[in-house]
This record gives C-alpha cells, structure tokens and sequence, in this order.
C-alpha cells in the first residue's frame, strides 16, 4: 500500500515539473490525510504561489508561521515568514514576534511539550483521493485547508520548549540573529555545502522566481500581501484574546 511518503514524493516531482496545479491538487490531499504535516501547508503556500496566487499564498505563509511560533515548532514559523519577508520585504521585521516568543525573557518560556508531527512512513487509506476541484475553485480548497487548525489533535501548549543555545539570547539578540538567517531552499538530494570547500563571498541565496510579465504588478501585488496578513493577524489575537478569557 502506498504511504505518506509516496504521496508528498509524487506531488514534489510535480512541482518541480511545473506542474503546479496538480501538485497543489496532492498537497491537499496529503494534508487531508495528514491534517498536522504542517510541510504540507508550507508546500500548499509554495504551489499556489507558483500559480501565481500570492495573496492565497501569503495568507498560508501567515498561518503557518502564528500556529508553528505559537505549538513549538520555531523553525517552521521562521522558513514561513522568510519567505514572506521575500515577498514583501516590509514584513521582514515580522521575525521579531518568534524572538520574543523563544528568547530568555519570554514569559512563554519554560518546560513545555509539543505534539509530534506525523509520519511519512504512514499508509495512505484506500479512500484518500486528490481533490476533483481545478482552477480558482481548488486554489480556495487549498488555501482553506491550509490555514485550518481547527484539528483536534493540535496542541497549543502554555509552555514553549526554548531553543537549545539560541534561548539563551534575549529576544533582541535573538531577533539579530534571526534577521541574519539567510533562506536556502533546495531540491531534496541537493548539495548544500561540501565539507572543506571554501566560502563563496558575495554568494546569494535562493531567490523567488518571478515572471518579468508580472513585474510591473509588484506594487499592487505587495499591497494585496500586506493587506491579507494585517488582516489575519488581527484574526490571530482576536483568537488568541478569546482563548485567554476562557
């Protein structure tokens, strides 16, 4: 029987082809079978962006980034918002809301747990299947599916575990460090550095590919960005406002 694996292996394969619209079609269903692979959302975000979604994509990003900073998982929310700040670069700063989570003086941190994520050696059930849905009407079916933690198996823990020697900065120190973070994104199976090789000054990291017909749309297109994470980072402390009341 086919597994997890298998699964996020085809859909990446699509991806890489270019095949952007089937690949986000099995990213869906791998997060509906997987409702807490939170690589499925982050794929989710990267597809649609290749369709040229980006306001769905920065939406997903956004998401993502609040539930991973807020269950334990910093890494995470720190890829997602590095990639926002790619985006747009004026939510750059948005890595200081992880560095005050993570640093020494946080009042978040202390002995904690988080859920363990799942799998990718698990069986795919006989009765998961892609989504039928194309076009417009899957991109808002992936985007739905990807900024849901309605689960009930997701954990928001009082406590965050800190992270090993960098929670030992206080949350400005720890903001440099993370402003200084540079994204790499590479194919699986990709050199990433050889032992004994030299650095490369002036070396640049991996770059959002952009469509130059798209070009004189970035204004517009970074104003949309803006717009969708302000808003659902207002949604976020409203949540997180109710939640403190209760």
């Amino acid at each position: 029987m086919p597994t997890i694996a298998d699964l996020k292996r085809e859909a990446d394969e699509r991806l890489y082809a270019n095949a952007f619209e089937s690949a986000l079609a099995l990213y869906a269903q791998l997060l509906e079978a997987q409702p807490l692979n939170l690589d499925a959302r982050l794929r989710i975000g990267d597809a649609l962006l290749a369709l040229g979604e980006v306001q769905r994509a920065a939406v997903v990003y956004m998401r993502l980034a609040q539930y991973s900073a807020n269950a334990g998982y910093p890494l995470r929310a720190l890829v997602a918002l590095k990639i926002l700040g790619a985006l747009e670069p004026n939510l750059a700063p948005l890595v200081r809301s992880v560095a005050e989570l993570y640093g020494r003086d946080s009042v978040r941190i202390g002995p904690g747990v988080r859920r363990s994520l799942p799998l990718e050696s698990e069986e795919l059930q006989r009765s998961s299947v892609p989504p039928e849905a194309r076009g417009q009407t899957l991109a808002a079916q992936a985007e739905q599916l990807a900024i849901d933690f309605a689960h009930k198996d997701v954990l928001m823990p009082d406590k965050l575990m800190p992270i090993p020697l960098l929670s030992k900065l206080d949350s400005q120190g720890l903001t440099r460090v993370f402003d200084a973070c540079r994204l790499v994104r590479v194919r699986p199976g990709a050199l990433i550095v050889e032992q004994g090789a030299r650095a490369r000054h002036g070396a640049r990291g991996a770059r959002l590919r952009r469509d130059p017909a798209q070009a004189s749309g970035r204004a517009a297109r970074d104003q949309r960005v803006r717009r969708a994470v302000l808003a659902h980072r207002g949604q976020a402390q409203r949540e997180r406002a109710r939640h403190d009341r209760l």
